[in-house]
């Protein structure tokens, strides 16, 4: 999968995301800056139009200023120049997303699921789970939108994955259906991690999206998480910059 393809994917999900009411997506110049209200996710300034003049950096200071959304993501094709300009305007790079996919071809998908149950989240009971084990894994307890889950997992467009041991949610991962398949959200709890839930919850992941049609899928992956998609075949691009917003 072309790298322009998993970063273009990852943006679709945002505009799929601004239909909603509880989100919005206001443009300013080359950028989008999309919000939720009351909620820690999605909150984001993304550029696809590729422009970053100075100018343009400005008018997102500006804006900005009078926001809630503090983080900004970028190609790292940014040149040393832009980079300079990025901190003067006081954004700074805090870490980076690795752009990765896999091609996914017929086999025998994961193996026995050990002290893990990983279950398809489709009642309002399960996606609170869900909600919970991201909102304290990957957002400081923040709670996700509800109604824009629910009716997403509806629609088709998300599916959700929850992993339980002894009856106990411990592992979350979002499957993303647009033209390409992605995977996000992928948590643990931290007193469950390094035990092979990632691993058993990418598999299942695997395994939909290639029973939906999809013959590759793609995500991105922090530092961290780099050593496991690898050792699962994931392949990696170039990345994403994640600037935060010190205005």
């Amino acid at each position: 999968m072309d790298n322009n393809v998993i970063v273009e994917n990852l943006f679709a999900l945002y505009t799929y995301l601004g239909r909603y009411q509880q989100i919005s997506i206001v443009n300013d110049g080359p950028f989008n800056i999309i919000t939720s209200e009351g909620n820690e996710w999605p909150s984001m300034v993304y550029n696809q139009q590729g422009e970053l003049s100075t100018a343009n950096l400005v008018q997102l200071k500006k804006t900005l200023s009078r926001s809630t959304c503090k983080t900004l993501i970028l190609k790292d094709s940014i040149s040393d120049h832009e980079l300079s300009i990025l901190k003067e305007l006081r954004f700074m790079p805090v870490t980076r997303w690795y752009n990765m996919s896999k091609q996914l071809t017929e086999k025998q998908f994961g193996g026995e699921l050990a002290n893990l149950d990983v279950c398809l989240c489709d009642t309002i009971e399960s996606i609170e789970q869900w909600i919970s084990v991201a909102s304290k894994v990957l957002f400081k307890g923040q709670l996700l939108p509800k109604d824009v889950l629910l009716d997403a997992v509806k629609e088709g467009k998300f599916k959700l994955l929850l992993g339980k041991t002894k009856d106990t949610p411990v592992s979350t991962l979002m499957v993303y259906c647009g033209d390409e398949a992605g995977i996000y959200m992928v948590a643990t709890e931290q007193e469950q991690q390094k035990k092979g839930f990632g691993k058993i919850m990418m598999s299942e992941a695997e395994k939909l999206v290639y029973n939906a049609g999809y013959r590759c899928v793609c995500l991105h992956a922090t530092q961290v998480g780099m050593p496991l998609y690898t050792s699962l075949g994931y392949q990696a691009y170039n990345s994403l910059i994640l600037f935060y917003n010190f205005n």
